[in-house]
């Protein structure tokens, strides 16, 4: 007889049957039929989810909610929700991948045959072409005791062309297996907890070993039945969980489509029974039966190791799911829709710029009478506005209990980018995930404006400033707008890195325009003094009365001694020549908390190979294995005849590069400001043109300020020197933490070549090793404020992910750049 369990064991919310769509009695229908018919003496658990939502738990034979149960060839359908994650992750490149160069341990058995061709996607849908029968000896036998299975299932002999001829194979399973195995260096059943049991939230499970000491790939998994319902609401909700995307949804998609050509289909280790229904089935009587039209989930566990008679076949669960299906009433539509405060519907919306970031709320209305429960996804993706530089993104998901239609808040976020630009765009996006109702809502339309342009506004004619030792230059203010009054703006001229004697103050001392002027010079003078010297840095500020004017940033310039120091540098670190000894580049940092400045100290990437068209280098500023800055020059010249620079920051301290080409004597200077960890690539800033002296090049790509850092970076602990249990696309600091960087397009996913370059640093590149794409540190900041602190700096406008795993905790932190621009992050709470 089936045991009562106490509301409140299962995974999510319970709540009566009633209230989720079904008549009364239902679940207890199905209750009384396992109890009254022989065929289902061997009964364990019943559970019934709807909505997202434990409706029926039932168990039998003296079974309580916490044992574990074998759930056989169930077992599959983990191993290939495994395989999705692995080919997310970039383990395995994907289902084109051919097995002997997944596996070139076995490729002999697989060369000079059909099988060569032999790939993922035909094993996870059992068309592999080779011999072989679940249900008989030979291998039936085999499957249990064969030292090696992989080896005996590819070696059996060719019946068929790959991807034309279904043949049920565990020993497929098991090729899955080694697969994964091989290709992350854990055991299958650790790859399954960390990446799918634990983001779900099963914590407790078994797995069976092969006589080789390896986990099934098709059988022996062991789970609690409440777990089998999360997996199959997992599956319902397409791979995503709790606001994270565990499992790709495409790999979900994929995964249930009917590569067999039946009415009883099969997909990636899924059995397909439906336009919307798909079910994990294990010997014996072991289901997880999901069913996307009634929003059902419905998990069976019978004993599997019994004669065959008493096994529970399709057709009799079968029987138990018309009983659930004669169950379901109609509900009343429903629907979920964006609307503003005072109640009007949205779907196109305005929002303006502020001095500071700026919020709206908007509100999602139920619309119906809120039968049964509902769970929507929101999300906000990106336009021609990008998250994190224009807008704060939201990822939500927002539930209504059933009877529940109470507006649900979700806060918009403009952030001022300090730009004047065209009108940004960006989109809020609602998804059904489970749950009674229609989210029919297309996407919100947020278009982003820039404040009311104020009647008159200042810029700067160039992007920075440059005297030659005992000349003069002069620099050019811009006023646009309302010019016809006269005005006069103030100038301040301060060192940075250079002293009050190094210049004079600008002449005249405020910029004087005239009634209809558009423009207003001024002139700078630097001073002569003896010997080569870093690089002199200072900035001219505007006054800023009056306070209705659009004001610029300070402008940076640079001081460039008539002898400069050349690429015969010695002991000196203060500088670093690139391409051919071509291009000397100084770097100068400030510290505003700590009241420091000084010359950034250069070091070569350790592990980089520096070639003629690419080269890197790495800058710290506090201590050698405290990286702040990443920086590479590249020869452009066959693309647009430019050298090309480019720098990344992890320390979101003010810093400008200084980059001379000593050939021609040009110079360029770049300015990152304080509180950014945004880098600048320019690859315009040296074609062969000697008409002048000087060159200005565009401003650093700038995003909002990431949390600042504060203290003596220098007192930080390093990290361990041995690199730990690691992959090789992977780099590890402190013998704790993972870095691996996952570039994200349409092409096949493709991890970042690493390489550890201090005890706290790693950099990855993507195209050549001389190229450095991204830099990563992590520092032991527990001494601060109980925490290690993550730093990331691009180099690339590309898109990628970083994902960061705590080996202790399995905790996974990803850090994702969209491309668009060379902003880095910065985590000083990793944990």
């Amino acid at each position: 007889m089936a045991t009562a369990q106490p509301k409140g064991t299962g995974p999510w919310p319970v709540s009566a049957e009633t209230d989720q769509g079904f008549a009364a009695g239902t679940f207890q229908e199905l209750v009384n039929r396992i109890n009254e018919d022989p065929g289902f003496t061997r009964a364990r658990a019943l559970l019934l989810v709807r909505h997202g939502t434990l409706v029926g738990e039932a168990y039998f034979n003296g079974t309580q909610s916490n044992d574990l149960h074998d759930l056989r060839s169930v077992t599959k359908s983990v191993t290939s929700m495994a395989t999705g994650i692995a080919i997310a992750r970039g383990e395995v490149p994907s289902v084109q991948a051919k097995i002997k160069d997944l596996l070139p341990a076995y490729a002999q058995h697989l060369v000079g045959r059909a099988q060569e061709q032999l790939n993922l996607e035909q094993v996870l849908t059992m068309q592999a072409g080779l011999e072989w029968d679940d249900t008989e000896d030979p291998w039936l036998g085999q499957l249990f005791t064969a030292t090696d299975l992989v080896d005996y299932s590819l070696s059996r002999p060719t019946v068929a062309v790959p991807g034309t001829v279904f043949e049920y194979s565990s020993a497929l399973s098991q090729v899955l297996a080694k697969v994964l195995i091989e290709r992350s260096g854990r055991t299958l059943h650790d790859y399954v907890r960390q990446h799918l049991f634990a983001p779900i939230g099963i914590n407790q499970s078994n797995w069976l070993l092969r006589p080789s000491d390896d986990h099934f790939g098709g059988l022996g998994m062991r789970i609690k039945p409440l777990d089998m319902a999360r997996l199959g609401q997992l599956a319902m909700q397409r791979g995503y969980w709790s606001g994270r995307q565990v499992v790709e949804r495409s790999w979900m998609d994929a995964s249930i489509r009917d590569f067999r050509g039946s009415s009883f289909g099969y997909g990636y280790q899924w059995w397909r029974l439906g336009p919307e229904r798909f079910t994990a089935i294990g010997y014996g009587g072991q289901y997880i039966d999901i069913d996307r039209s009634t929003d059902t989930v419905l998990c069976l566990v019978m004993e599997w190791n019994v004669p065959a008679t008493q096994q529970v076949g399709l057709t009799s669960f079968n029987s138990l799911r018309d009983l659930m299906i004669a169950g379901v009433r109609n509900e009343a539509a429903n629907a979920v829709t964006v609307r503003s405060l005072d109640g009007q519907l949205i779907t196109e919306l305005r929002l303006t710029e502020g001095d500071s970031p700026t919020t709206t709320t908007v509100v999602l209305h139920r619309e119906g009478p809120a039968d049964g429960a509902l769970t929507v996804r929101v999300d906000t993706r990106n336009g021609s506005a990008r998250r994190h530089r224009d807008f704060d993104p939201v990822a939500e998901m927002l539930r209504w209990e059933a009877g529940d239609a109470e507006p649900r808040p979700v806060d918009l976020v403009v952030l001022n980018d300090s730009h004047t630009e065209q009108e940004e765009r960006f989109f809020l996006d609602l998804e059904r995930i489970t749950g009674n109702g229609q989210v029919n809502t297309p996407s919100v339309v947020i278009t982003i404006v820039d404040a009311p342009p104020i009647s008159t506004s200042l810029d700067w004619s160039h992007s920075f400033a440059a005297i030659g030792e005992g000349e003069t230059s002069t620099v050019t203010l811009v006023r646009s707008g309302a010019i016809m009054l006269p005005l006069s703006v103030p100038v301040t001229m301060r060192g940075v890195t250079a002293n009050a004697a190094d210049f004079e103050s600008p002449a005249p001392t405020s910029f004087e325009f005239a009634a209809g002027q558009a423009s207003a010079s001024i002139e700078l003078a630097a001073t002569a003094d003896d010997g080569p010297e870093p690089a002199e840095i200072f900035e001219l500020e505007l006054g800023t009365d009056p306070a209705s004017l659009v004001h610029p940033a300070a402008l940076s310039g640079v001081i460039i001694d008539q002898d400069p120091i050349g690429c015969d540098l010695g002991a000196s670190t203060d500088a670093s020549c690139f391409l051919a000894n071509r291009y000397k580049a100084e770097v100068v940092w400030r510290a505003p908390n700590l009241d420091k400045q000084g010359s950034g100290a250069f070091a070569p990437l350790e592990g980089f190979i520096d070639q003629p068209g690419a080269q890197s280098a790495q800058v710290s500023f506090f201590g050698s294995n405290n990286v702040e800055l990443l920086i590479k020059m590249l020869d452009g010249t066959s693309i647009n005849g430019s050298a090309w620079m480019f720098f990344g920051k992890m320390s979101d301290l003010p810093v400008w590069v200084v980059v001379r080409d000593l050939d021609t004597g040009r110079v360029a200077l770049w300015h990152s400001e304080d509180r950014s960890l945004c880098g600048v690539a320019d690859i315009g800033a040296f074609t062969p043109s000697t008409d002048t002296q000087l060159s200005t090049t565009r401003d650093a790509v700038q995003a909002e300020p990431e949390p600042s850092t504060s203290g003596e970076l220098f007192s930080l602990q390093p990290a361990s020197t041995d690199g730990g249990p690691c992959r090789s696309d992977a780099i590890c600091l402190h013998d704790r933490f993972e870095v691996r960087i996952r570039w994200i397009s349409d092409a096949p996913t493709a991890f970042a070549n690493p390489v550890m370059t201090t005890v706290d640093t790693g950099a990855f590149w993507m195209f050549n090793p001389g190229n450095v794409e991204v830099g990563v540190k992590i520092l032991d900041a527990r001494v601060i404020n109980g925490h290690f602190w993550f730093f990331a700096g691009s180099l690339t406008d590309q898109s990628y992910a970083i994902e960061v795993l705590d080996l202790e905790t399995t905790t996974l932190h990803t850090f994702e750049n969209t491309g668009g621009d060379l902003c880095g992050f910065a985590e000083t709470g990793l944990l």
